[in-house]
């Protein structure tokens, strides 16, 4: 009976991992088409199970979790680029305009603002070296946008993902699907 269970349980792992590449591959593609509807059909689907897999769509929140981190990070580097340029070459602190706590709105800050903010503090520069700035701030800026966007659209697939995780465990310890569950596995063994 024991070799039976591990054989279910090796097989329902694989399922698992395999529905789980499944999600990373889809949220990456709602990523680049910026359309979250790909992965959502995709945990509609789990939820129409019965029961659902709440193991799986655990590790699934998980892992958007952590997609959240590293894109978190990412943006964060982005802007930190940009501020270690300026303290680098002109010894300039500009985190004043480009505070870290406000990362989400790091992209609105316009590219002349902060220039004309390293002016006021003393620093000159020729129109050249000027350009080759603002290029610097614009190429950092349209890659905040971008993360900033998949920071949204990551955050609103993990709300989504959460709130039927709660509901889903509120279900389960009312035993909605434990008791089924239980009778489900008894009868795998029995038969």
């Amino acid at each position: 009976m024991t070799d039976i269970f591990n054989e279910l349980s090796l097989t329902s792992f694989i399922e698992i991992e395999d529905l789980r590449t499944e999600a990373q591959s889809l949220y990456d593609h709602s990523l680049t088409e910026g359309n979250p509807v790909y992965f959502i059909d995709f945990i509609h689907r789990q939820l129409a199970s019965s029961p659902p897999p709440l193991f799986l769509l655990r590790a699934i929140a998980d892992d958007l979790q952590q997609r959240l981190f590293a894109l978190r990070e990412e943006h964060f580097n982005a802007r930190e680029k940009v501020v270690n340029t300026f303290w680098d070459i002109y010894h300039l602190d500009i985190t004043p305009i480009l505070p870290p706590d406000q990362l989400d709105h790091y992209h609105t800050v316009k590219p002349k603002a902060i220039i004309a903010y390293v002016v006021q503090h003393g620093v000159d520069f020729g129109s050249e070296e000027q350009g080759i700035l603002i290029d610097m701030i614009n190429n950092s800026h349209n890659t905040a946008i971008q993360l900033q966007a998949d920071i949204d659209l990551t955050r609103q697939m993990q709300t989504l993902l959460q709130d039927w995780l709660v509901a889903l465990s509120a279900q389960y310890a009312r035993g909605g699907w434990l008791s089924q569950l239980l009778n489900d596995t008894a009868d795998r063994f029995i038969h």
